[in-house]
């Protein structure tokens, strides 16, 4: 029981101090750091009019002009780059 106590402790940890390690560094080539940006970025392939909760997180977002080249992260491209 106390392993998995740690392991969690451990886990909770690690995505609370992520975002201050991000914060003090760089983001990725046309990413920008924000303090609430959204919760639901824009990427290629993604269905019209996906519904998106109103909250907002911080970290590294693409820049205006670019959206994720898939729906769970990768990196951040120009909509003409999206694959047909």
């Amino acid at each position: 029981m106390k392993f998995t106590g740690s392991v969690l402790l451990l886990f909770i940890a690690g995505i609370t101090a992520s975002p201050l390690a991000t914060r003090g560094g760089k983001c990725p080539k046309n990413e920008v750091w924000s303090d609430c940006g959204s919760a639901c970025p824009e990427y290629c392939g993604q269905p019209p009019d996906t519904m998106c909760i109103a909250m907002c997180q911080s970290g590294c977002f693409c820049k205006s002009g670019y959206i994720r080249s898939k729906a769970n992260g990768g990196t951040c491209i120009r909509p003409s780059q999206c694959p047909k």
